[in-house]
């Protein structure tokens, strides 16, 4: 069982091993590399085969060829002993011989008379035969006393053949002609040698291949363990390091992947306790929170998110469309995927507990070139706010209501006793009548500010030119002092159309101007400029006095702050003045800020829509 098991898991390796590209093409180098490597080594040794059997064929005949001429000159005794051994003797394994026996007078009167005998018999393994002619040339050569030499075509051996033919002299009263021949070439010993090297060149190629298989194992084997610490880093597992060994260039890759690895789990733990403290963030937030993708599917939602709009679980990953019942949220998450714009809005909604008022805002997510990647949408329950909210707006409206008589009754009360107070009551009675003005200013702005919050201005837009305002200045101007900063009204040569509130604008302008002539103490002067600008209405209101700080730049428009309080106590005002400019503003969708004029003076500046929606 343990065998087969280990022959299984043997089996696994090696085809998960082939199944490696990288395996296949490392096995494959060094394969093919070994088997040009070897092969030319086989081709190099069989060309030395090849050509020491040759050298040794042709050295090896000129011997025989001696060892024949030796015999044809020895005496008669000694040559027909060395005929007789000639057929044992090994050196002359490949050789073929033949005794040609040159034909008696009679045999030739015979053979001119058309007789033929031409087989005289066998002695050994020596063929005896009578030759008429014609000649071989090397028989022709051996009659004339020389030794014959021919190299031609031999039928019977299928290839060349190297002859030879030497005068052996008279034997048994005849003339015998030696007549040998051998292939040219050795082949048979080089079919046998090339045979040898085909047999050792398939065992070396089977060797090989095994060699080859278990280095290409070897060189992968770091590189598929490195392939694996990399997965688990990018599957953020990081409990594996890489073990070096050696110093060289996979050592070296390995140190570096073990601090990228360190690296990661570092920077992964910073990520995971950031989301972790972020999801805490968001679970305890009382406002809904929902992102979404490209995709339109929901990537997010926190508890409130599924209390408000009423997800149920789970809502991952489907379309917000399916999830989220209410039509507005929806429209709001279309456009700002779609047309990558912020959506804001409040209104009326029902959830599971009741009828609730949310404000909701959904902006678009951007990658860093600006691409729309996803968005996400923050929802509040502003339900008891705003009731409380009615409730103060209620109060103050009432309160205020409740001031104007009183205060309007003890002014009318003060003018009388004008007339009946002698000189040293004089200064008391003018001091109880400018607070007086005061708090009935108060009243007015806060009344203001009641209809504001109680959007009890709505429908009184109209179109006009924002250059018509300027009459406000004048009419500012013909009331003030003599002694104030001069007033100086710049307008555009073009007209500047709008679609506003125009009395709101009025007293807006008409606060700033108030603002500037109590706060530019020891000013010369009071720069309006109304104009258009970047497809928008600009109003700007500039003096040259002591300017404001910058840090109480960004505080100047809440309700009741004032700037250097003991100083604006004795100069009057409400504190409502900046505040109720701001209410007006941000109905009209503008923006109001201010800066440093040219001189160090303060200068606010108005930014409107040249139209404004009929919602104001």
């Amino acid at each position: 069982m343990k065998e087969n098991h280990d022959e299984s898991r043997s089996t696994r390796l090696l085809k998960r091993d082939w199944e490696s590209p990288l395996f296949r093409r490392r096995f494959r180098q060094l394969f093919l590399s070994g088997t040009t490597a070897l092969l030319l080594v086989i081709l190099a040794l069989g060309g030395l085969s090849v050509d020491s059997r040759i050298a040794f064929h042709r050295k090896e005949t000129n011997r025989i060829i001696a060892v024949l001429e030796a015999a044809a000159t020895a005496s008669t005794a000694n040559r027909e002993k060395f005929l007789s051994e000639l057929a044992g003797k090994e050196e002359f394994r490949d050789w073929y011989f033949e005794l040609v026996v040159s034909p008696s007078r009679e045999e030739a009167k015979e053979t001119a008379r058309g007789r033929s005998s031409n087989n005289l018999g066998e002695e050994g393994n020596i063929r005896k035969t009578v030759s008429r002619g014609p000649y071989p040339p090397e028989v022709q050569q051996a009659l004339a006393g020389r030794i014959g030499r021919a190299r031609r075509w031999d039928p019977a051996l299928k290839q060349d053949a190297l002859f030879f033919a030497i005068p052996f002299g008279r034997m048994r009263e005849q003339e015998v002609i030696f007549h040998s021949w051998r292939p040219a070439f050795p082949w048979n010993d080089i079919r046998g040698d090339l045979k040898r090297c085909g047999l050792v060149f398939l065992l070396a190629e089977f060797l090989l291949a095994l060699v080859s298989f278990r280095t290409a194992r070897r060189m992968i084997r770091p590189l598929r363990a490195l392939t694996k610490l990399a997965e688990e880093m990018a599957e953020g597992r990081a409990e594996r390091r890489w073990v070096v060994l050696d110093e060289d260039e996979l050592g070296r890759l390995g140190n570096s992947l073990n601090e990228l690895t360190d690296r990661f789990e570092e920077n992964w733990k910073k990520e995971r306790d950031g989301r972790e403290r972020l999801e805490t963030i968001f679970r305890e937030m009382n406002e809904g929170v929902v992102a979404v993708d490209e995709q339109e599917r929901i990537l997010f939602g926190n508890a409130a998110a599924r209390r408000l709009l009423d997800l149920v679980e789970p809502f991952h990953g489907k379309k917000y469309w399916e999830e989220i019942r209410n039509p507005r949220f929806c429209n709001a998450f279309r456009t700002a995927l779609q047309e990558g714009r912020t959506v804001r809005g409040e209104g009326q909604v029902e959830l599971p507990s009741g009828e609730s008022y949310v404000r909701y805002s959904a902006n678009p997510i951007r990658s860093e070139e600006g691409r729309v990647m996803g968005a996400v949408m923050v929802i509040e329950d502003v339900t008891e706010r705003r009731r409380n909210e009615e409730m103060r707006r209620k109060f103050v409206a009432n309160a205020s209501h409740e001031l104007r008589t009183p205060v309007t009754a003890i002014r009318g009360a003060l003018e009388t006793l004008q007339e009946f107070v002698g000189e040293d009551g004089k200064p008391f009675l003018e001091m109880a009548h400018r607070h007086g003005s005061r708090l009935e200013e108060i009243v007015e702005d806060v009344l203001t500010l009641s209809r504001l919050d109680a959007d009890a201005t709505a429908g009184e837009r109209e179109g006009f030119d924002l250059r018509e305002l300027s009459e406000v200045g004048k009419e500012f101007e013909a009331a003030s002092s003599s002694e104030g900063p001069r007033l100086e009204i710049e307008t555009s040569g073009a007209p500047v159309p709008v679609t506003a509130a125009r009395r709101l604008l009025e007293r807006a302008l008409r606060n700033l101007l108030e603002n500037a002539v109590r706060h530019a103490a020891g000013g010369e002067w009071i720069r309006v400029r109304i104009r258009e600008r970047d497809g928008e209405a600009e109003i700007e209101v500039e003096d040259d006095g002591p300017g404001i700080p910058e840090e109480e730049r960004e505080r100047i428009f809440e309700r009741f702050y004032r700037i250097e309080r003991s100083r604006t106590r004795e100069e009057g005002g409400s504190g409502l003045g900046l505040s109720i400019v701001k209410d007006i503003v941000l109905r009209h969708r503008g923006t109001i800020s201010v800066h440093r004029g040219s001189t160090g003076g303060a200068l606010f500046r108005i930014r409107i829509p040249m139209e404004i929606s009929s919602d104001l």
